[in-house]
């Protein structure tokens, strides 16, 4: 679920300060001293067999972000056609090439 509002963070005002305690809790460095991360690029099964062991921490912090970024995905603003009727803001994003 964590990968849906990633992938929708340019729409959700200020994404990383509300994510940062998910983020937080996900992180294995930051929950165990002895991790070490692998030199080797792990296989696919290695890696879900990785990810499969990590319990989901659940922590009140956790929860109450979550709920924050479902509101904002769920809630107006969010992406919608645009009513030519009305005034609106449209935003590009681009990169120069050299």
């Amino acid at each position: 679920m964590f990968g849906q509002f990633n992938y929708h963070r340019d729409f959700i005002k200020n994404f990383a300060e509300i994510a940062r305690p998910i983020t937080d809790g996900m992180s294995r460095r930051k929950n165990d001293k002895n991790y070490k991360r692998p030199v080797n690029k792990l296989t696919p099964k290695e890696y879900a067999k990785l990810q499969s062991n990590a319990p989901f921490p659940d922590k009140p912090e956790i929860r109450e972000a979550f709920q924050k970024l479902k509101t904002a995905l769920t809630t107006a603003p969010t992406l919608i056609h645009p009513n030519f009727d009305k005034p609106f803001e449209a935003a590009a994003m681009s990169s120069q090439q050299t």
